[in-house]
Order: C-alpha cells, then structure tokens, then sequence
C-alpha cells in the first residue's frame, strides 16, 4: 500500500508527506517552467536579470535541503514507504534543474553576452535579429535629426532679408537664395537695384545649372522663373542662356518617347515667349524635332523661324529640306502636311536639288510626284517628271 493510504506514525506527527507531494508536484509542474521561460526571454531581450543565477541558487539550496532530509527519512521510514516516497523524484528534478542553472550562468560568466544576452550570442538568427532592431532605432534617430535640419532650413527661408542682406548673399554667391529672398522685397520698392540682382542671380544660378550639366532642373529654372518675373525678358544674355536651356528641355521631351500632343504645345509656348528670339528658337527645335519624330512634325516651327523672314542659312539647312519632302508624302488631312507646300516655295533655290532628287526618284503621275511638279512648276523650273 502506498505511503499516502497508511502513513507511519513519524510521518503523520512530523512530516506531513502527503501534502508535501501534492504542493511539491504542483510546484515543479508549474512554478520552474514558468520561471525558466521568463528567465530566457529576459536574457534574449536585454538580458534585464540574472535570472539563471538566481534558479540556480534556489534550486540547489532546494536540493541541498532535499539530500538531507531525504538522507534522515530513510533511517527511520520503513523500506515500502521511502521507496512510495516523492522525496526521491523531487530530489531528481531539482538537483536535474540546479545543474541546467548553473550550466547557464557559468556559459554566461565565460562569453560575452551583455549586447546580445545568452541566448542570442548562441543563436545567430536571433543575434541577427537584435542587429536589425538596433538599426532601426539608430535609423530613426537619424531620421529625426534629418527632419530637424529641414525644420531649421525652413525656418531660415521663412526669415526676411532686406536689400542689404540679399547684397551680401549675392557677394558669396548663393544665387538661389538670392533668388528666394528677392520675395521678400516689397513690390513697391523693387528699384533698379532689386533689378539688377534679379537678372544677375537668375543668369549666374542658370549658367551653374548648365556648367553641372543639370539640364531638367535648369530648364525648370528657365520656364518658372522667367514666367514669374516678365521683367527677365530686358536681359539679353538671360534670354539667351534661358533658350539654350530649354532647348536641352524640348529636346528631352521628344527623345522621351512622349507623345507629340504632350510636347508640341509645350516646346511653342516656350518659342512664343519672346518675339525678338522667337524665329531662332523655332528653327532650333525645327532641327532636334527631325533627329526623333517624323521629319515632317518640324515644319511647324521651321514655319515660325521663316515667318518674317526667309533667311538664306535657315533655308539652306539640310533638316529642313528633308522636313518638306517628308511633308509631301504626308496624309492629306496632316495639318503639317499643308507646310510643305509653303516652306517648299519659300525656300525653293536652296532645297530645288533635293525636291528634284525625290521626284526622279518616284514613278510619274503619283500624287508625291504631282504635287513636287506643281511646286517647280509656280517657281518656273524644269523637270523631267513634269509636263
């Protein structure tokens, strides 16, 4: 029979055994797993505790107390009961868990765990894991400290200059600023010296731009500043550096592939801007247009360069003959196609050789062959093609 159906009269007066086993089951079922779990995950996060150390310590002080007890129970119990006795398996299991917590606390105290803690500098994916944490903390950190330069260079702008201090600016040649801060100037009081560094930044920030080859902000430059400030447009040498630029711009555009509704408008507004430059920017763009579309989309701005007037070296550009052959063989509903006609009789001396080129080269009676006959035919010339 076992010990707790007919305990000895010692154990009933003294020991009380069978509550010990019950609260000594419940304990190690409950009490040390629960506290190894807490014990590893506090060594994986900071570690905050040594709490290997101290289950170590009560666990062998449990199992030292144990021994002894155990070791004064067999003299006196009889046989049946030390062998029916929880003594022995609670001495197993404690003195099993004082061993596991020391092991622990000594491979502590022997490797380096204060960044990562036990179980981290074992398993590297966990190691890895706590670098990744700790790299974003510093990345935030970075982060926040970014944003306070922002809010600082922010603020700066937000500041007022006066005349004086924009001088000074101009002086150490911070030309966007200078730019920025001219704002700050009452409209009423912009004289000629507001003027005079308004032209002077504008150009010297623009011709920076082209020098570091950063042609889509330059362009941008070029496009908003001079629409904000119509003023520019008394600069020569502002107009003529903001052409170049956009120029570079237009040129983006239709090597982008964009369509040509998008480009077109865009690239004749900027040509419109000014009519002092407006026949030499339409023949500019004229040219670039045929090295990335259809020849024939760059006779409407070889149609602004020659407007006014049919300047021989305009008429003598070879991308343009080849825009007006290009426009004969064109759809007749092409609103480009009807330029051809025009710029072909504006120009007929200096492009007859490459109309004549084209016309002997198609069969006669065609209406590409037609409508080059009726061209030679209103300039009183000659062709083999024609009647």
């Amino acid at each position: 029979m076992s010990l707790f159906a007919r305990p000895s009269r010692f154990v009933r007066s003294k020991l009380n055994l069978g509550e010990l086993s019950g609260v000594g089951r419940t304990a190690f079922k409950r009490v040390t797993p629960l506290a190894s779990a807490v014990g590893a995950a506090a060594d994986f996060a900071s570690p905050l505790g040594n709490y290997s150390d101290y289950l170590s310590w009560i666990t062998g002080a449990a199992t030292f107390a144990l021994l002894i007890y155990w070791l004064s129970f067999r003299q006196r119990a009889k046989s049946e009961e030390v062998e029916a006795s929880i003594i022995p398996k609670a001495l197993i299991y404690c003195g099993a868990s004082a061993v596991i917590f020391t092991g622990i606390s000594i491979s502590k105290a022997s490797a380096d765990t204060s960044d990562t803690g036990l179980i981290a500098s074992h398993v590297p994916a966990l190691a890895n894991l706590q670098k990744s944490l700790f790299r974003l903390e510093e990345t935030a950190k970075e982060m926040n400290t970014k944003l306070d330069r922002i809010e600082d260079n922010v603020n700066q702008l937000k500041k007022v200059y006066t005349i004086e201090q924009i001088q000074k600016l101009e002086e150490q040649e911070i030309w966007e600023d200078v730019i920025t801060h001219l704002e700050d100037i009452d409209p009423l009081k912009r004289d000629d010296e507001w003027q005079r560094l308004l032209e002077n930044s504008v150009y010297e920030y623009m011709r920076d731009l082209d020098r570091r080859q950063e042609h889509q902000k330059a362009g941008e430059v070029a496009n908003d500043v001079f629409e904000k400030y119509k003023t520019l447009k008394r600069s020569d040498r502002a107009m003529k550096l903001r052409n170049k630029l956009l120029i570079h711009r237009i040129k983006a555009c239709y090597q982008s592939r964009e369509p040509m509704e998008d480009c077109r408008p865009r690239a004749l507004g900027m040509i419109e801007y000014h009519p002092k430059y407006r026949a030499e920017m339409g023949f500019e763009v004229g040219k670039l247009v045929t090295y990335y579309r259809w020849h024939r989309a760059a006779l409407p701005f070889f149609d602004i360069a020659l407007q006014e007037d049919a300047r021989e070296d305009y008429c003598a550009e070879e991308r343009l003959a080849l825009a007006v052959v290009n426009g004969f063989g064109g759809s007749d509903t092409d609103p480009d196609t009807k330029l051809a006609p025009l710029l072909a009789n504006k120009c007929f001396p200096h492009i007859k050789d490459a109309l004549a080129k084209e016309l002997s080269a198609n069969p006669k009676g065609t209406r590409f062959a037609d409508a080059l006959c009726a061209i030679f035919k209103s300039n009183k010339a000659k062709h083999s093609h024609c009647k």
